[in-house]
């Protein structure tokens, strides 16, 4: 037994000097196939060559491989073994690429894919039948056009009024119709084109300024800059502006102090004669802040004036908005409401800054604003809205620009 054992030892040894010599000097005229996933390929590198078929030869082989029990043997293949090329992932449609990009899905995003308009823009024609029939409904449902400003005419004192944020009701007092003005400045009026501007990181380097500035009236949102670092991109005109309380409140210090004040009032210089407009009656605690606002400007004799939207209208608007599709619960941006009230003043109407994604057509990161990083409030469906606003410019009813201007 212990010859037997002794033999086979000394052929194992030989076995495996021939096959090293056979490596060493090149004896071998068999090569032999490795699976490229083997540790021991990657671990004793040989030359490779692809063949038509895609697979990997190794002309080299290592001795111990050869022996039976040698686990190795389990990786050693006498013929081609077809190594499968990997499977290409499949590309995933992220709401950045469904807006710059049309394709045919079903998912609510798709089919609406956004076009490049610049490079249309000379040639984009608006559809004014459609405009008129989204005009005409949006008068039935949300009656812009007497509630986007509140008036005494609308708000008569003695009444009262069911805000549209926290449900509370208020009578409405002799100081409460000291706030309002007696008619709208915008009633009658009708504008041959418009630009509302959001407050998007889109515009950066957009160089859109003049075109901005060329429409009869510009509305933008939540005291955005115009000042000369930006207004290149962003343009300076301002006809209309929307107000936060937020913003009187952690930005102003609700206006408490002398130094604030000076400062909320040398922001507002910026804006010319513009109307201020607060949502004063969506929160309770926004009256008192819209109040002092009032107050400073009027102490201060500024050309602004501040102006309030009626709580009725941002009800039925949201509601409206939510029956075309957008998340329950959700408050629409101020963006929308915007656009919304724009279609009622204005024959033909421009959006810039709209953008809710941090990538651009390019890929590029895109920061939330165009002044700051800022972040998307949870409260809002920026995305959702962007989706609604995709529908109207595939039917002609406004323009969206989100890429360069053309000179």
């Amino acid at each position: 037994m212990k010859r037997k054992v002794i033999a086979l030892g000394i052929i194992n040894l030989v076995v495996i000097g021939i096959t090293w010599m056979e490596v060493r000097h090149g004896w071998t005229s068999h090569p032999t196939v490795f699976n490229v996933s083997s540790h021991r390929a990657h671990k004793f590198p040989a030359r490779k060559e692809k063949a038509d078929s895609g697979t990997l030869f190794s002309d080299r082989v290592q001795p111990w491989s050869l022996l039976p029990w040698f686990p190795a043997r389990r990786e050693v293949r006498n013929e081609a073994k077809i190594i499968k090329p990997p499977k290409k992932k499949p590309v995933k449609h992220t709401p950045v690429l469904e807006a710059c990009h049309p394709h045919s899905y079903e998912d609510d995003f798709l089919g609406y894919g956004y076009k490049k308009t610049t490079t249309e823009e000379n040639e984009w024609k608006f559809n004014y039948t459609a405009i008129e029939e989204l005009r005409e409904s949006l008068e039935t449902c949300c009656h812009v056009r007497d509630l986007f400003i509140a008036t005494r005419q609308n708000v008569p004192k003695g009444s009262l009024l069911r805000f549209d944020g926290d449900k509370s009701v208020l009578k409405i007092t002799h100081r409460t119709t000291g706030l309002l003005p007696q008619n709208s400045s915008l009633s009658g009026q009708f504008f041959k084109s418009c630009s509302v501007v959001g407050n998007g990181g889109i515009l950066l380097g957009s160089k859109c300024g003049k075109k901005i500035d060329a429409s009869e009236f510009v509305i933008r949102c939540n005291l955005a800059p115009v000042n000369a670092v930006f207004s290149e991109d962003v343009g300076s005109k301002t006809s209309l502006i929307t107000l936060n309380p937020s913003i009187l409140e952690k930005k102003y210090k609700k206006l408490s102090e002398r130094g604030v004040r000076n400062l909320f009032l040398q922001d507002i210089s910026a804006y010319n004669d513009s109307l201020i407009w607060i949502p004063a009656f969506s929160y309770r605690r926004n009256m008192q802040l819209a109040y002092y606002a009032h107050k400073t400007l009027q102490g201060a004799n500024a050309q602004q004036r501040v102006v309030f939207p009626h709580p009725n209208h941002l009800r039925m608007l949201g509601k409206y908005w939510s029956d075309q599709g957008l998340p329950q619960g959700k408050r629409l941006s101020t963006g929308l409401f915007l656009a919304s009230a724009a279609i009622s003043y204005c024959q033909e109407v421009h959006l810039y800054g709209f953008w809710p994604f941090d990538l651009n057509c390019q890929g590029n990161n895109v920061t939330y604003h165009y002044y700051d990083k800022g972040y998307q409030s949870s409260g809002h469906s920026m995305s959702s809205e962007f989706v609604q606003l995709l529908k109207l410019q595939d039917k002609k009813i406004v323009h969206i620009t989100t890429e360069k201007c053309q000179p």
